[in-house]
């Protein structure tokens, strides 16, 4: 495998020392290319900023590109469609600075970059490779860059892999590279990647910027081989490389590269204005891959693009002052003008000494020539930037913790076993002062989950987390708890509930609940003097009682019924039904079928999810003021509430007075 010199084993760290005080190296037995001379040794100001590679079975291997020493020929001028090469410039760019390559990446982003006036040139690391021959070791073809990519500035790099084309690989005499395949396709890709990473760290670590759309790491093994007489002979020395392999900080930093694909994306951290354009071409595109967060705790690595799930899917780098960065995006669409944009406003405020045209022309920006003004406003902004911040950390610890102390509202509506009995039995204790956890207690013998010990009356309960919905014997098996306990405290009043997760791993409002229990069951349970609850219901009314303060009696009464217990309050009277929503005047029609109503009066809507209430402001009826609504009349009434809540057939009760519950505060 290869390793950066950070990660390398105690032997290997003792070859370099022997490899860098030689000034001569013998010929490259790995390749049979041209003798290695020593590579300039990189002051760094990152960790990852080598000039060395490591070999697992042969040792040191130093890379110096400018040569074209290792695996590669002397490096060629590419082409271009009309002859002529990279090096040929007819039309002098409008900046010298900086120099810009592009690699792997469409024509006509070449063709943009260099309209914008850039000093820009196209290069490759090749593309996977489809042979003629058998599955196994395939020889490798160089792909050389431009001569001049040991000096660029700006590098951007697209690691999606080329189209694959068919190659006939004739036998070679001499010394090669091979890789290992199943399928009859090589890449050169990595190999040509790790070969430029020498280059391309000496870049980084003076001041250089990388920007690259990621794609999924893939790693192959390369051996060092011999063609002769058209037969190969590959020996065991082991090379291995990837397609991040061009710059060493991918290997160095805990990035976490994860293949995952999706295409709603989100900025994650705006603090920064210059990076604001990024939002608008985050609707087009993808992304491949994600980096994981525990890595970005360090002031180096900044995540600034998120998926729907808040994983990052793209991150800046950055080094000391002085040092480069590296931008990794997502596979935005329209990169032609997306790489526009970043060399004329973002990479220049993030690098302004690779732009001097452009620092230039904002030279009275800088502090030493800013206005006092100016920068006493800066200043004012930065310190409400950290005063937003540190709100926002105080609301996210008062989130957190709210969710701790009610975590057993989640926990009924998602777990099973053991988890759900201990929340339903929070969940219980709200309204009874004593909740007897009956399996806590077993000997062996199979009883009810739980008990409760209300004055005379005993309520034996049985609580299911199911996947989909209860059965005949889920609903029954509390009869036979109940039973037993009647036999043991003659004369006692024994009744049994039911609790039931149904459809646990679904979202509760996509849950069949109001077919959660079949007809014949809520018969059962009315016959038989039981109660039919889901936790879905249990949730809406703790909820309801937190939101509005609801004594503890008003929803204890409900789970002493017969059948199917109702999901609604019992200090609710029903009214009627929403029939229609006027938006701009905030006004809902109800159609009064029970009890009237009037100006003053509690109404409460049955929402999905909640329970919503309001006094009555003021009513109209056929665009008359009124004070009072009665059964079969259609009644307009303002609220504070919109459309989106207060939905046509939304269900509407009369909230009534509840007299003081000593009992529910005793167990608060």
């Amino acid at each position: 495998m290869c390793y950066s010199p950070g990660s390398s084993t105690k032997k290997s760290r003792d070859r370099v020392k022997a490899n860098r005080a030689a000034t001569v190296r013998e010929r490259a037995t790995i390749t049979g290319g041209p003798c290695l001379r020593p590579a300039l040794r990189i002051q760094a100001t990152w960790p990852w900023a080598e000039d060395a590679l490591y070999c697992e079975d042969s040792g040191f291997l130093q890379c110096d590109l400018s040569s074209g020493a290792i695996l590669m020929s002397e490096p060629t001028e590419h082409s271009a469609a009309d002859g002529t090469s990279h090096a040929e410039t007819t039309d002098s760019p409008r900046y010298a600075k900086p120099k810009v390559m592009l690699i792997d990446l469409d024509d006509d982003c070449l063709t943009a970059v260099k309209e914008a006036g850039f000093n820009a040139v196209a290069g490759t690391f090749g593309a996977p490779i489809l042979t003629n021959g058998p599955s196994g070791w395939q020889n490798v073809p160089p792909e050389p860059l431009p001569t001049n990519h040991t000096e660029q500035e700006v590098v951007v790099v697209d690691l999606t892999a080329p189209a694959s084309e068919a190659h006939h690989v004739p036998p070679l005499a001499g010394d090669g590279i091979f890789v290992k395949s199943w399928t009859r396709s090589s890449d050169q890709r990595p190999i040509n990647m790790l070969l430029c990473r020498v280059a391309f760290n000496r870049i980084l670590a003076c001041g250089g910027v990388f920007v690259v759309f990621a794609a999924p790491r893939e790693k192959l093994e390369y051996r060092n081989g011999r063609v002769q007489a058209g037969r190969e002979s590959v020996d065991t020395r082991r090379l291995w490389a990837d397609t991040w392999s061009f710059l060493s900080l991918f290997e160095s930093m805990d990035l976490g590269i994860r293949r995952d694909t999706g295409e709603e994306m989100k900025l994650y951290n705006v603090a920064d204005h210059a990076l604001r354009p990024l939002s608008g071409l985050l609707t087009s595109g993808q992304f491949t891959t994600t980096f994981r967060w525990p890595a970005y705790r360090n002031n180096e690595i900044t995540p600034i693009i998120a998926n729907k799930y808040d994983q990052c899917v793209g991150l800046l780098l950055e080094g000391e002052k002085h040092a480069g960065a590296v931008l990794v995006l997502p596979q935005l669409s329209n990169r032609a003008g997306l790489l526009v944009r970043l060399l004329q406003e973002y990479l220049p405020h993030l690098r302004p000494g690779l732009f001097p045209d452009f620092v230039g022309q904002r030279w009275a920006e800088q502090p030493e020539y800013e206005l006092q003004p100016v920068l006493e406003l800066q200043e004012k902004k930065r310190k409400t930037i950290r005063k937003a911040e540190e709100q926002i950390n105080q609301l996210d610890a008062e989130i957190q913790d709210h969710r701790s102390q009610s975590g057993y509202l989640h926990s009924i509506l998602t777990d099973t076993g053991r988890k759900l009995e201990l929340a339903v039995i929070t969940s219980l204790e709200i309204f009874f002062a004593k909740v007897i956890d009956a399996d806590a207690e077993t000997d062996g013998n199979p009883q009810e989950d739980l008990r409760i010990e209300d004055g005379s009356q005993m309520i034996v309960v049985e609580i299911k987390g199911l996947a989909g919905q209860p059965t005949e014997s889920d609903a029954i098996q509390v009869l036979k708890y109940s039973s037993r306990r009647m036999r043991e405290h003659k004369g006692a009043d024994v009744r049994g509930l039911v609790i039931v997760n149904h459809q646990r791993q679904i979202p509760p409002l996509d849950r069949d609940n109001e077919n959660a229990f079949t007809a014949q069951q809520v018969t059962d349970a009315e016959q038989n003097a039981y109660t039919l609850v889901t936790t879905w219901d249990l949730f809406r009314l703790i909820r309801g009682m937190q939101d509005h303060g609801w004594p503890a009696r008003v929803i204890r009464d409900l789970m002493i019924c017969s059948g199917r217990m109702p999901a609604i309050p019992s200090h609710y009277e029903p009214v009627g039904k929403v029939a229609r929503f006027w938006p701009e005047a905030k006004v809902v029609s109800i159609d009064v079928e029970g009890a009237p109503v009037a100006v003053g009066d509690r109404l409460a809507y049955a929402c999905p999810s909640c329970f919503l209430e309001e006094e009555i402001k003021s009513m109209e009826i056929d665009n008359g003021p009124v004070e009072l609504a009665s059964s079969g009349q259609r009644a307009g009434i303002e609220t504070v509430f919109d459309k989106s809540q207060l939905r046509k057939g939304t269900l509407v009760y009369h909230v009534l007075p509840t007299p003081a519950d000593p009992s529910a505060e005793a167990t608060d």
